[in-house]
C-alpha cells in the first residue's frame, strides 16, 4: 500500500461539497487531513469545532490536522 501525505484547507461549509470530497477520498482509499480555525494569507478558515464535526460525520474520509 502507498500513502500520500497531504492536507486540505477547510475554507467552506457546503455540505454537498464536503460529502463529495469525502466520497472521492473513500473511492481512492485516501484520508484527508482537514485544517480550520486559522487565518492564513488574510483568509479566515471555518472554526476547528466545525471542521471536527465534519470529520466525525465523514469519519472514513477526514481527520483533523
Amino acid at each position: 500500500m502507498k500513502f500520500i501525505d497531504f492536507h486540505v484547507h477547510f475554507d467552506g461549509n457546503d455540505p454537498e461539497k464536503i460529502r463529495e470530497l469525502a466520497e472521492l477520498g473513500r473511492r481512492n482509499r485516501c484520508m484527508m487531513a482537514m485544517i480550520g480555525g486559522i487565518n492564513y494569507g488574510g483568509y479566515d478558515f471555518i472554526p476547528n469545532d466545525e471542521v471536527l464535526a465534519w470529520c466525525r460525520l465523514c469519519r472514513a474520509g477526514y481527520v483533523l490536522f
